[in-house]
């Protein structure tokens, strides 16, 4: 969150005997005339007043979407209105509709919110990736299922993909911003892969991520839908399909040391 800083003046640091010179107003004595302005022209006091304009709204927006990620998991997508979120977070249904002016607004602003959280999950296998490009893969397929773990937790998730497949009506929505947000990450590890030799320079870059992409989204509603499946468990699929996939994205010197393992 970026604060606008209020201009410093240099600090007076002549000995406290100094004399001040004739006609001036010692510091501790000044006052900021009334338009005294910051380094952006708004007034001083503009930039805490804003930043805590932005601290209550989005504390405001955390109240809101953890009333409805509560609903969702508890009654369903289709079975909660939005009066029902006003009323869980102890608000009016207007201001439940001027942070999210559908319902539908409440969905995608959890997944936002989802991908935000995740977005350091991501960057830890990005920083370190492992050697081979099929435990990299598989390692970010895993960062994504997140801290999704319990049966309540797998239950939200249905709603919410749910909720998002019909709601992605058009191809460059909303919602297609999301998933381009993570298709990002793909994208820079196949590209970390190519650039290491252990990937073809040929290969098509956008194809290859949206391969990884449809493995990870299958693999996500798999175990959404799979009662007794682990985050673990998510990690060794994940590996044996990335195995099998990048091995004909590999070098040909890469693939004779495959076949000759």
């Amino acid at each position: 969150m970026s604060v606008t800083e209020r201009r410093t003046e240099p600090r007076d640091t002549r000995g406290k005997g100094t004399p001040m010179p004739a006609g001036r107003t010692p510091r501790s004595q000044r006052r900021a005339s009334p338009d005294a302005t910051s380094a952006d022209g708004a007034p001083p006091s503009a930039a805490p007043a804003a930043s805590l304009r932005l601290r209550k709204k989005e504390a405001q927006q955390r109240v809101l979407l953890d009333a409805a990620a509560e609903l969702f998991r508890r009654q369903g997508y289709e079975g909660t209105r939005v009066e029902d979120v006003a009323a869980h977070a102890d608000v009016s249904t207007k201001t439940v509709y001027n942070y999210f002016p559908t319902k539908q607004g409440l969905i995608l602003g959890l997944l936002n919110r989802d991908r935000e959280r995740l977005r350091n999950d991501y960057e830890r296998v990005l920083q370190r990736p492992p050697a081979d490009p099929a435990d990299g893969l598989a390692a970010l397929i895993r960062a994504d299922v997140g801290d999704v773990e319990t049966d309540a937790d797998k239950r939200l998730w249905r709603e919410l993909l749910a909720a998002a497949t019909r709601g992605h009506s058009h191809a460059h929505d909303e919602f297609e911003s999301n998933r381009r947000d993570f298709t990002r990450y793909i994208a820079r590890l196949v590209r970390h892969y190519i650039d290491k030799g252990e990937l073809s320079g040929a290969l098509p870059l956008k194809t290859a991520v949206d391969i990884v992409y449809a493995v990870n989204a299958y693999d996500f509603r798999e175990y959404c839908a799979a009662e007794g499946m682990k985050p673990v468990d998510v990690l060794v699929q994940a590996r044996r399909q990335m195995r099998l996939l990048v091995n004909g994205w590999r070098t040909q010197s890469h693939r004779a040391k495959s076949r000759g393992r």
